[in-house]
């Protein structure tokens, strides 16, 4: 059957239905409720769907859901009983909302993994709740963009407690090429912080060679053909090489969405974080 090899059994039995029934099991949820089908969200439920689990979409989007039953078809009842929730929506207030009705919607026993990008702090509020309404939380933020989404090859940073390791790995499987498990929830978001703050590295370093070319009249597409083809070159190089070399863009404003993760990093505490100061001042810059 589609997705068979997909479900390990539990440790010293057969397989079991579903993760409706405790923590501790290692079996792969069949019905999955899918919250938030945006550029990485769709791919990754018609991955899902690809394996043959039961997804149930879930969208504030008439159109997405419309453009979803077209191109997938009838799903799973969107108010049936899932024994896993994924969850990929904007932002933390996003997420906090999603879950906060959850926790009266979803039947104890249930697996909710979130996808996105929160603070390790509501990672870790999120499992305390969880866990008191008996259902079983992970965070698993995701690293790379809707193409390795759309090919089931995203990276994911799991924080899950050692009993739920297994099931969360089991779901993740269609949706990334590698998971890694770094510790209790939380962790996963701590480790997206760092992956940031790599990030933001090579970005700041575009926006300097950027700006850098247009000072002293370079041709920007020239500039980063060489930058492409030498030591410089970078995954964030090739996906963005076209807007940067636009006469009109700003290299600030292409890397935008780090905004809000950097300020997720400065918020995390502990040691100083000079890489966050130097591009939120190349940010103010450019605006």
């Amino acid at each position: 059957a589609p997705g068979a090899a997909l479900w390990p059994p539990r440790r010293g039995g057969a397989p079991a239905a579903g993760l409706a029934g405790g923590r501790g099991g290692g079996v792969m949820s069949r019905t999955v409720r899918f919250i938030g089908l945006g550029v990485m969200g769709f791919p990754m439920a018609e991955r899902l769907v690809a394996q043959g689990l039961r997804v149930q979409p879930v969208d504030h989007d008439a159109g997405v859901l419309a453009r979803w039953r077209q191109t997938v078809g009838e799903s799973a009842a969107p108010q049936a009983p899932c024994d896993a929730v994924l969850i990929c929506v904007t932002d933390e207030q996003a997420s906090r909302a999603v879950f906060t009705q959850g926790l009266t919607d979803w039947r104890p026993g249930t697996l909710v993994i979130e996808l996105g990008t929160t603070s390790a702090r509501w990672a870790r509020e999120a499992d305390v709740l969880a866990r008191a309404a008996g259902l079983r939380y992970c965070d698993s933020p995701l690293s790379g963009a809707a193409v390795a989404a759309q090919r089931g090859e995203l990276v994911a940073m799991l924080g899950a407690h050692a009993d739920d390791v297994d099931a969360a790995r089991a779901l993740l499987a269609p949706l990334a090429s590698h998971v890694e498990h770094l510790g209790p929830p939380g962790s996963g978001q701590l480790c997206k912080m760092a992956n940031q703050l790599a990030i933001a590295g090579v970005a700041a370093g575009r926006a300097e060679a950027q700006r850098f070319a247009r000072t002293h009249e370079l041709d920007p597409a020239r500039v980063f053909e060489v930058l492409s083809r030498g030591s410089a070159e970078s995954v964030q190089l090739r996906r963005l090489r076209a807007a940067l070399i636009d006469p009109a863009n700003q290299a600030a404003r292409t890397f935008a969405w780090l905004a809000k993760d950097l300020e997720l990093c400065a918020s995390a505490g502990a040691a100083p974080l000079p890489l966050v100061t130097l591009w939120q001042t190349l940010w103010n810059d450019a605006r």
